[in-house]
């Protein structure tokens, strides 16, 4: 769902286009951000035991088992208590990210829903459970334990990539096929980094352009290999999605796990 001002539109031509009709490209920006932002919770990952909150190190509770039969690794623990308020998100209990490890990093992109080489896990209490250390991997994209620096934003604006970008541009009276238009906003607007909630990056295509994925409207996860830290393929990002009322149920069955990379 985008999240536009009910009273935008009236006007807007005159607004947003100059005589000759061409786009104001200075006032393009400000319009986008006040008709597609929306909070997000981005991270920066250290060693310092700045919070619970984790990637990489050891697993959590017993691991799941994968469609082999062999333990997953957990990619990322969040207590949500630490979670600066962001709607629709719980603000109590763990959720824990699990992942096969496998070189694909558990992904089927056939069935990216599937949670046969991935699994999301939520628990409401915060009870204490064992650590297990995982076996070394050649594979796994957090290679240590790092903690989790929790930031707002409180207006984070609709990234290029994403699949609704071309809604975005209808409704806003700009073309979706104009580069100049998608090098500006691209510039301006980057989704990368860590982040929970918002808009996500994709270094190829939003795997939700397909019309039986549209409804994992929320972004859970979002990790960058942008940051050193992370190894994912060549520079690329790795996203777990939910739909939003499923999450405000807190049922964690339906999510959809997906990477790209350059």
């Amino acid at each position: 769902m985008l999240y536009w001002k009910q009273n935008i539109f009236s006007g807007i031509a005159k607004i947003f286009t100059k005589s000759d009709d061409s786009v104001d490209l200075q006032k393009l920006p400000d319009l986008w951000k006040k008709n597609t932002a929306k909070p997000s919770v981005s991270f920066a990952l250290t060693k310092e035991s700045v919070s619970r909150s984790y990637v990489g190190g050891p697993n959590l509770g017993p691991a799941p088992v994968d469609a082999a039969g062999q333990p997953m690794r957990q990619l990322c623990t969040l207590y949500c208590s630490e979670l600066p308020p962001i709607e629709g998100f719980p603000q109590k209990g763990i959720l824990r990210f699990f992942l096969s490890d496998k070189e694909d990093l558990g992904l089927d992109s056939r069935s990216p829903t599937k949670q046969s080489w991935f699994r999301v896990l939520y628990q409401e209490e915060e009870l204490l459970l064992p650590r297990e250390a995982p076996p070394a991997s050649a594979y796994f994209p957090i290679r240590e334990q790092y903690f989790l620096q929790f930031s707002l934003e409180p207006q984070q604006p609709m990234s290029v990539c994403s699949w609704q970008y071309a809604k975005a541009c209808s409704l806003l009276h700009v073309s979706e096929d104009d580069e100049q238009i998608m090098e500006l906003l691209e510039k301006t607007f980057p989704a990368g980094g860590h982040r929970i909630g918002g808009y996500p990056k994709f270094t190829q295509d939003d795997p939700r352009r397909a019309n039986t994925l549209q409804r994992f409207d929320t972004l859970l996860l979002q990790l960058d290999a942008k940051d050193p830290l992370v190894e994912i393929g060549d520079c690329g990002v790795l996203n777990f999605f939910i739909p939003k009322k499923n999450l405000k149920n807190l049922d964690f069955s339906e999510v959809l796990y997906w990477w790209d990379c350059y």
